[in-house]
C-alpha cells in the first residue's frame, strides 16, 4: 500500500504493486505524482483508476492541465494504470483483414479506421502532453 510519501500502482490486468514516490506541489498544495513518473514504470500507461473511477489531472482555475501533468496522492489506495497494447496495433488488424475472404469489402474500413486511429493518437499526444502540437494543421 501507498505510505504517506509514496502512491501504490498496479498495471490494471497484473497484481504486482509498485510504490511511486510522491512530490509536494506547491501549485496546488499537495503531494502529486507526475505523470512522467507513472510513464516511467509503466511502458504505454494510457490512464489511471481509482476503483472505479478515472483519475484526473490537475487543472489550474481554468480547468486546464497543470504542466507537467500530475494527478494528485491517493494514500492507502492502489490505483490501477491502464496500459495500452501497441503490440496489436492497426497494421495488424489490417493484416488479419487482408487475409479473410471478404478482403476488398473490408479495405474502406480499415482505410477509415486507419485515420481514425492517427486523428485519436494525435489528440492522445495533444492532452497527454500538452505541448503546442499539431492537429489536422492547426496548432493546439
Amino acid at each position: 500500500m501507498s505510505t504517506a510519501t509514496s502512491q501504490a500502482f498496479r498495471a490494471q490486468a497484473s497484481s504486482k504493486i509498485i510504490s511511486i514516490p510522491t512530490r509536494y506541489d506547491g501549485k496546488s498544495n499537495q503531494r502529486v505524482i507526475r505523470w512522467t513518473d507513472i510513464q516511467r514504470c509503466f511502458k504505454n500507461a494510457h490512464y489511471v483508476m481509482h476503483g472505479e473511477d478515472v483519475v484526473l489531472s490537475l487543472t489550474d482555475g481554468d480547468l486546464e492541465d497543470l504542466i507537467p501533468l500530475r494527478i494528485a496522492h491517493h494514500p492507502g489506495v492502489v490505483l490501477a494504470v491502464v496500459i495500452t497494447d501497441d503490440s496489436h496495433d492497426m497494421n495488424d488488424r489490417q493484416n488479419d483483414w487482408s487475409q479473410s475472404s471478404d478482403a476488398g469489402n473490408n479495405q474502406a474500413l480499415v482505410d477509415m479506421l486507419r485515420q481514425d486511429c492517427a486523428y485519436q493518437a494525435q489528440v492522445q499526444v495533444i492532452f497527454g502532453r500538452g505541448r503546442g502540437t499539431m492537429l489536422r494543421g492547426k496548432t493546439i
